[in-house]
């Protein structure tokens, strides 16, 4: 596909494939590229001095007429965190756990998914634009998943990381 690729990004884009691959009958060359070219998007606890989270973990209930709730498995400087919350929507609740769990109060300012690849097992990409609610400013996350929620759950903790990278 003509791009070079670290070691350590080599690696990391391995897992996400075997991970991918799990979730899909037939991988694509488009699929392949999808997670080439988001691996600069993935932070890792090496790489930064800040606070760093990663998603373990999620589950939702939702649907007409039932309360839409969400559980949450967090990994936070090597220590587990886990979180249910109720919301008006399964994101609502999953980044109200979230911030409930780590503490922040970071708002929800744009959200988006598109497909980034094609068919009805395709990936998603989320990108979510949080602010701090003390200091205002904006922080940009993304995530991709062949689940949506999953990948939208990426995006938010990715924005928080952020937020932690500055300082908040």
């Amino acid at each position: 596909m003509g791009y070079e690729i670290s070691d350590a990004d080599l690696e990391e884009i391995f897992t996400r494939f075997k991970k991918l691959a799990d979730e899909k009958k037939t991988i694509t060359s488009s699929d392949l590229e999808a997670l080439t070219l988001h691996r600069s998007k993935i932070t890792r606890p090496e790489e930064s001095t800040a606070s760093t989270c990663r998603l373990i973990s999620h589950s939702i209930t939702s649907g007409s007429d039932i309360p839409k709730i969400s559980y949450v498995k967090l990994s936070k400087d090597s220590t587990i965190l886990e979180g249910v919350e109720y919301g008006a929507g399964p994101l609502d609740a999953a980044f109200k756990a979230v911030n409930k769990m780590l503490g922040v109060d970071a708002r929800l300012e744009d959200f988006s998914v598109r497909a980034v690849t094609e068919g009805e097992d395709s990936i998603g990409e989320a990108v979510v634009k949080i602010s701090s609610a003390s200091t205002g400013e904006m922080y940009t996350g993304s995530g991709i998943s062949t689940d949506i929620v999953e990948a939208s759950l990426q995006a938010y903790i990715s924005g928080i990381n952020k937020m932690f990278e500055a300082g908040e």
